[in-house]
């Protein structure tokens, strides 16, 4: 796995912030990214250590999870990857996931 590979997640996010497809696969990158840094012992090009790739793969994963919350992949992943955030991170990404994303909540407002 490599950051090119996380960086074309990023663009196709970028042009449409609701891509789950995009969101997850970001998430698997990361985690990718964080055991082969632990398995080789080796940092990744940017520096960022496992603990925070883990972290930032629980969050992508919790917000693909929060867009199609039915999706089994979606619900395993996230019970993989949530004891790899730190408490208050954790209670930041369950409650986002509980509640859903902010965006969705303003679309279907202005659907009314």
């Amino acid at each position: 796995m490599t950051i090119g590979t996380s960086s074309k997640f990023r663009a196709a996010i970028r042009l449409q912030f609701d891509f789950h497809r995009a969101i997850y696969n970001l998430g698997t990158v990361l985690y990718g990214l964080a055991e082969d840094s632990i398995q080789t012992g080796s940092t990744n090009p940017k520096d960022v250590s496992p603990d925070e790739l883990y972290s930032q793969s629980a969050i992508y994963i919790a917000a693909a999870h929060a867009l199609k919350p039915n999706y089994s992949v979606y619900s395993s992943a996230l019970r993989l990857v949530r004891s790899m955030l730190k408490a208050q991170r954790r209670n930041l990404v369950m409650n986002f996931v509980r509640k859903g994303p902010w965006w969705s909540k303003k679309m279907n407002a202005g659907e009314q």
